[in-house]
């Protein structure tokens, strides 16, 4: 504020009056014209409209966890919201990137582009998880948005998990019986049966195939330094 002198009386008028009638005060909230100071130390003619501008929304993706089925698929959702309505229309990509599960084998990559109407707040993107029988960790991978249109991103990547549903392997043998003759030796054979597929820490994916047989086939005496007995 700043005081006009007028026949020994003092008035206080708005500083807005420094400026210009050409000048545009922006606030974000609207324009404002400056006003016009009379001769009796008045000030007239201030005039503007307001505005109110609002932010733009900001998107955000959820997490998703599913168990894997033994065939088939099952549907991993991630859903997609928009921080609040908005009166424009909102765009955004999204795309599946490997962690631990790999796309092909654990999963099917997705990509594509999200549009929410005016009004709307929320989409869903869908996954699809693929089942198998091989024992394995639970895995992960990443569903990522990006270039967002008249919105920003606040969280753009979302974590699905895949619960492995698969039983620990184990080893069997079976046991043997055999007759021994009267000279030479007999070999009993034991045979070691590998239950349930497991993935390996590294390298490909194992064809799914009929369990593993071990043989094994015990040394003879006479390897051992033992003269077979008569």
């Amino acid at each position: 504020m700043r005081k006009i002198s007028q026949r020994g009386r003092r008035r206080m008028v708005p500083a807005v009056d420094r400026m210009e009638s050409r000048d545009l005060l922006t606030t974000g909230l609207g324009l404002v014209t400056s006003p016009t100071v009379n001769g009796n130390g008045t000030a007239s003619g201030m005039s503007g409209t307001v505005t109110v501008v609002a932010a733009a929304p900001s998107l955000k993706i959820g997490f998703a966890t599913v168990t894997e089925g033994d065939t088939g698929t099952v549907n991993a959702d991630f859903t997609v919201r928009l921080s609040a309505a908005s009166t424009q229309t909102v765009t955004v990509y999204y795309f599946t990137v490997d962690a631990t599960a790999r796309a092909g084998s654990d999963y099917t990559a997705v990509a594509g582009k999200l549009t929410f109407a005016p009004g709307q707040t929320q989409k869903t993107i869908t996954v699809a998880v693929l089942g198998d029988t091989l024992d394995e960790p639970n895995e992960t991978f990443f569903v990522k948005l990006t270039a967002a249109t008249n919105a920003t991103i606040a969280r753009g990547q979302g974590v699905g998990t895949i619960t492995d549903n698969d039983p620990t392997p184990s080893l069997a043998i079976n046991n043997v019986t055999v007759t021994e003759g009267n000279t030479g030796t007999v070999n009993p054979h034991f045979t070691g049966r590998h239950r349930h597929a497991q993935r390996p820490l590294h390298g490909p994916t194992p064809a799914r195939s009929m369990p593993t047989l071990i043989s094994h086939r015990p040394p003879s005496p006479r390897a051992l330094g033992v003269a077979p007995s008569r």
